[in-house]
């Protein structure tokens, strides 16, 4: 093709985007002898869609034309990439607007936080759509009252599914369990979304016999719905009828993995269906090591644990400070003193985390268990922060349990004066 036609160019542009070859876009769409219009808007789009709005309003700003798509589409790509102000400027500027970019600039706002900006380019639209409403209607479930949802959802003249969805995730967010199920039962069409979003907040709100029930009745289910059930059968300390869900899966990922393991941990059965369970993860994140670590370390296997931890390290997936807590808390119940001072010690050398409270208490109450409880006081003592009720009340545990009167009554009097404080 010696010379392409402007509509093969930007047909190649279009694949190489829908690809996700950005460079070769970026560098076909350089080399074009005469991009149109379209081209440039197109452009546009793909460092949109790439998440690069500045890239996209460069672009814009080098066009010597442009049209209604050349500014509805970098109106849009600011405002919802929380580039709100030059959404507004370029707002301002539009020589002519359509419902589009009214809707582009009140999503921006919603996605901002201002609900009152919300509202005010709401009712200075000529045109609402059912976009305006939804726009409208999340601004105020994200950051008004639970009244005001109810009022704006009553005035809509029409739904669509994403308006059924907000009410409803308002309604169960709120724990309004009633409202949300008669808003269910008036839904023309229960979609996943809205399935998920009444197993989650039964769940959340203890309706766990209620859970089960949707999910038995729902015809489709994804991956977050069967998450959702694993959780539930967890709350409910039945780790057998999780495991069952778990098996049934048709697919798994690692969201659903890392909480079989966590669910497996309450339950004990470590060597069994834990490991199982980490072993057959066709990949695994820092969650899924910690978790392992935490199951391990809880259930007695404070070597395998450590070794886990190691194993961790060597694929390159670096800890956080929930790692540390499940390995000094292991180390705590173990009695392994040695083993938890040389981990405490690697949370900031090796790894530059700062020690959290939580990792001291572990010391704590290692020391305490350990009858060191001299080396304990003076840890508490020496944290870079305002040691808690909690550290002190781990000491004066440990105090009573070893007959130490007289630092048991300084550590009383440290929780006496912390409770007063609080009171203040």
């Amino acid at each position: 093709m010696p010379e392409w036609h402007v509509i093969a160019w930007n047909s190649m542009l279009t694949v190489y985007a829908r690809c996700g070859y950005l460079e070769q876009a970026i560098k076909l769409f350089e080399n074009m002898p005469h991009p149109s219009t379209a081209t440039w808007n197109l452009m546009m789009l793909i460092y949109s869609q790439a998440g690069l709005p500045l890239e996209a309003k460069f672009t814009f700003d080098r066009m010597s034309e442009r049209n209604v798509v050349s500014w509805t589409t970098i109106l849009a790509t600011c405002a919802q990439r929380g580039y709100v102000d030059i959404a507004v400027q370029l707002f301002q500027r539009m020589p002519a607007r359509n419902v589009v970019t009214w809707n582009s600039l009140a999503i921006g706002y919603d996605h901002s936080g201002h609900v009152k900006l919300v509202e005010e380019i709401f009712l200075q639209m000529p045109q609402r759509t059912t976009v305006s409403w939804n726009a409208l209607l999340h601004a105020v479930y994200q950051h008004g009252s639970p009244c005001h949802v109810e009022v704006i959802f009553a005035r809509m003249p029409s739904y669509d599914s994403l308006a059924w969805n907000t009410m409803l995730t308002a309604y169960a967010q709120g724990g309004d369990m009633l409202s949300a199920t008669i808003l269910l039962q008036k839904m023309p069409h229960r979609d996943l979304v809205s399935s998920n979003i009444i197993i989650q907040a039964f769940a959340y709100n203890g309706c766990l016999d209620e859970s089960t029930s949707v999910f038995l009745t729902m015809p489709q289910k994804n991956v977050i719905t069967w998450n959702t059930m694993i959780t539930v059968y967890a709350q409910r300390g039945d780790t057998q009828k999780a495991k069952i869900l778990f098996d049934r899966m048709p697919q798994w990922d690692i969201l659903s993995s890392n909480a079989m393991i966590q669910v497996l941990a309450h339950g004990g059965r470590v060597t069994d269906c834990a490991r199982e369970v980490f072993e057959n993860m066709p990949w695994k994140d820092q969650r899924s090591w910690t978790a392992l670590i935490a199951v391990l370390a809880r259930n007695g296997h404070m070597q395998d644990a450590i070794n886990a931890f190691q194993a961790m390290n060597l694929e390159g997936i670096l800890p956080d400070e929930i790692t540390f807590i499940a390995i000094l808390s292991g180390c705590s119940h173990a009695g392994k003193i040695i083993g938890a001072r040389e981990h405490f010690l690697l949370i900031q050398s090796d790894f530059g985390i700062d020690p959290i409270v939580d990792h001291y208490r572990c010391m704590v109450d290692l020391l305490g268990r350990a009858k060191r409880l001299e080396e304990a006081e003076n840890l508490i003592q020496s944290m870079p922060f305002l040691p808690d009720a909690v550290a002190w009340t781990t000491l004066l545990s440990a105090c009573r349990l070893h007959g130490d009167v007289t630092r048991g009554k300084r550590a009383a009097e440290h929780i006496l004066r912390l409770s007063k404080s609080l009171a203040i």
